[in-house]
């Protein structure tokens, strides 16, 4: 590394106090060995996955630590894991885990290093398993919690640059999804086409779950009754009570055309009334 940086740590830690700084190597320079790259890549990744964060590099070792901070945790690494423990647990408190720009000079005949490839990756394994595991049942709950996740999915349902047409959409969509005869796979499905359209996620999985067991019955009778008309054959309906999958069996066909067509005209249906309501209520403010 180069003391010419160090002055990028100090403008960052005017600007940020009590963050911790790490130095951004440029993993694609001319002479980056190899493994390094990989490993800096693998490095960054299950810090994301343990703290929610993206970082350029979590494996460098030109870093400012601010020791107040880093006096009150306890750490059970003590070689080259303590380098990804040590900002996980920071970034867990809150701390700021910034990067600035540093140059990195490798000399393949001068370049000397203590990282033991089988032990000190097998030790990096295992103290990864140990953070993703408390992050998982711990840290990332209580930071969803912390986040109000009702005002979250507020905030997702009614957004303000989002457009009525996209929002009535996004209803009508999961009205289609719900009562397609999709068992099992509707909202694995119509997420992904959701997510590929730009559609507001949080109304199209509400819209979605329209296919409840309460509403299932209906959904079923619908079906038979709008695919009778395409299979050129009568269906006695039978009472709510006696409606299951099994009936089902019998026609097949009718039951899938009709399910299409329901889908089709609900989705059309609801995507009409939900545009209409927004446009009669919504107001400037």
């Amino acid at each position: 590394h180069f003391p010419e940086d160090i002055p990028n740590f100090l403008d960052e830690i005017e600007l940020f106090p009590n963050s911790m700084i790490l130095g951004a190597r440029n993993i694609e320079a001319e002479g980056m060995p190899g493994k390094n790259s990989f490993a800096n890549k693998f490095s960054n990744f299950w810090f994301w996955a343990e703290t929610g964060y993206q970082m350029p590099d979590t494996q460098t070792g030109f870093r400012l630590y601010p020791l107040d901070e880093v006096k009150k945790l306890m750490f059970i690494g003590s070689r080259f894991e303590f380098e990804l423990e040590v900002i996980v647990k920071l970034a867990w408190r809150d701390v700021q885990v910034r990067s600035v720009p540093v140059q990195v000079y490798y000399d393949p005949k001068e370049r000397v290093t203590h990282f033991r490839p089988g032990p000190d990756f097998t030790r990096i394994s295992f103290m990864n398993a140990y953070l993703v595991t408390r992050a998982v049942l711990w840290h990332h709950p209580v930071r969803f919690i912390k986040k109000n996740p009702f005002k979250i999915i507020y905030k997702e349902a009614v957004k303000k640059d989002e457009s009525k047409m996209r929002k009535a959409a996004s209803i009508g969509l999961g009205f289609f999804f719900g009562i397609a005869p999709i068992w099992g796979f509707q909202l694995a499905i119509g997420i992904p086409t959701a997510v590929l359209l730009r559609l507001n996620k949080v109304l199209f999985i509400a819209s979605a779950n329209i296919s409840i067991p309460p509403v299932i019955p209906f959904i079923i009778v619908g079906s038979f009754l709008a695919g009778a008309p395409f299979v050129g054959a009568g269906f006695d309906l039978p009472d709510l009570d006696q409606v299951s999958i099994g009936n089902m069996g019998e026609h097949a066909l009718q039951y899938g055309i009709g399910a299409f067509v329901l889908a089709i005209a609900t989705g059309l249906f609801s995507f009409l009334v939900s545009l209409g309501l927004m446009t009669l209520f919504s107001t400037k403010k």
